[in-house]
Parts: C-alpha cells; sequence; structure tokens
C-alpha cells in the first residue's frame, strides 16, 4: 500500500512534460495533503519571475534597488498637483533639452545635425551644452531647408532660444569666421565679430501682438527700488546694485 501511494506520487510529480517557465503564468492554489503533478509544478514557476531574462507586466515595484541597466523614458511621473497631466521622463528632461540626448558627441565629431534638432526642439528651446575639455565641432549641413540654417548650411546666430553653452570651445565650419566678422552660431548678430562664451540669449520680442501704449520687453530685469534698512552697521549708508558688470 505504501509502495503503491510512493509511486502514484512519483509518477504525479514526474509525469507530463516540463514547459518552459515565463513571469506572470497562473498562481495555484494548493490544500493541505494534496500531491504535485508536473503540471502544478510547471504552473508555480510560470507565476515567478525568472532571475534573469524575465519579464512581468501590471506590477507594482515599492522601494527597489535597481543597478545598471535602462528605460526606454516612456515611464510617467506621478502628479503632485491635483489636476496636472502626468508626463513621460523623456517630456520632463525635454523641457530644458540637453544636446547630448540628441546625439550630439563631445570631440572632433561632427554634431552639427544633432545641434539643429536640438535647436528646433521648440520655437523658443532651452538648450544646454554639458561642459566637456574636448569641446564640439560643428560642420555645414547640406541640402536642408530648415530656416534655422543660412545658405552656407550653418546655424543662424540669431535663432531664438536661451543657450547655456557653459564656457565650451566650439569649432568648425559650421561656427563661421568671426574673425572675419562672419561669425555663425554662438556669436552675436548684431556684432558676428563677437562669440559668447556662457550664456546666449535670443529673443523676438516684436513677435507679439501687443496693445496701445504697451511696450514688448524680451528680457526683464527689476530690483526693489534702494531704501534704508534698520540692520545696515551704517544706517546712514545703504548702496546697492540690480545689475553688476
Amino acid at each position: 500500500m505504501i509502495f503503491r501511494v510512493l509511486l502514484t506520487a512519483l509518477i504525479s510529480l514526474f509525469g507530463g512534460h516540463a514547459s518552459s517557465a515565463y513571469a506572470q503564468g497562473q498562481i495555484v492554489q494548493f490544500v493541505p495533503g494534496q500531491l504535485l503533478p508536473a503540471i502544478a509544478l510547471n504552473q508555480v514557476q510560470d507565476g515567478l519571475v525568472r532571475r534573469q531574462d524575465g519579464s512581468s507586466t501590471g506590477q507594482t515595484l515599492t522601494t527597489p534597488s535597481l543597478v545598471g541597466g535602462a528605460v526606454d523614458g516612456q515611464q510617467a511621473v506621478t502628479v503632485r498637483v491635483a489636476g496636472a497631466v502626468a508626463r513621460t521622463l523623456w517630456q520632463h528632461f525635454s523641457d530644458i533639452p540637453n544636446v547630448q540626448d540628441f546625439g550630439v558627441l563631445p570631440g572632433s565629431s561632427d554634431s552639427a545635425s544633432a545641434i539643429l534638432a536640438a535647436v528646433g526642439s521648440s520655437p523658443m528651446p532651452i538648450v544646454n551644452f554639458p561642459y566637456t575639455a574636448a569641446g564640439y565641432t560643428l560642420g555645414t549641413i547640406g541640402g536642408s531647408s530648415s530656416p534655422l540654417l543660412d545658405s552656407n548650411g550653418r546655424l543662424l546666430n540669431w535663432n531664438l532660444g536661451i543657450y547655456f553653452l557653459n564656457g565650451n570651445q566650439f569649432s568648425g565650419a559650421g561656427v563661421g569666421t568671426p574673425e572675419t566678422g562672419a561669425g555663425a552660431f554662438h556669436s552675436t548678430y548684431t556684432n558676428p565679430w563677437n562669440i559668447t562664451t556662457g550664456l546666449k540669449m535670443t529673443f523676438d520680442p516684436a513677435a507679439l501682438p501687443q496693445k496701445n501704449n504697451v511696450t514688448n520687453q524680451g528680457l526683464s530685469i527689476e530690483c526693489s527700488p534702494n531704501r534704508p534698512n534698520s540692520s545696515d552697521q551704517t544706517p546712514t549708508r545703504h548702496w546697492i546694485a540690480c545689475i553688476y558688470r
């Protein structure tokens, strides 16, 4: 009798054909004293995520530690304010485009097309060039009808936007020849002999309609009026500067 029970259990355990285990299979419920046939064991495995090369759908991870790997940027970021619309990681990163996210490479590689893509990501982009000792190289772009380029395929020096150049060195035919008064890209369009090394801002206040007696301003930096401050070391002396240059 005992032998027969053991034999039946072995047949139940090892009978049938084992199948590959994939994540998120059916979760099997067991009761005390129940025999485990091979198909049930396979289903148990199917309900587990593999240690390697597994996949899982619709799961919630609480305080996980992720080491290495990658995300595709399509993950939505939970909103903190009622009524706000959730946006993806990529949308958040695109608020201030990093040129390296568009394929720009430090050094001698021609990054003109990738920089053009970053500049063209918005009608009024805010573009960041991370500092690198290798600098960036811009060639000319042929065969493009982009309004952001001049007739020689160079990025215009009057493209609208805010550009964090961060002290980088820019070279290549795409920057023009500021030494002859024909600078492009990071040169000032009112004086193309000059190049910008830090922060370059180009606005077009005339593009917006205005009402009577109103003046459009491209940039406004204001300070509150000077006034006495009782905490001054010398109360009768109170000097301030709104902008120092």
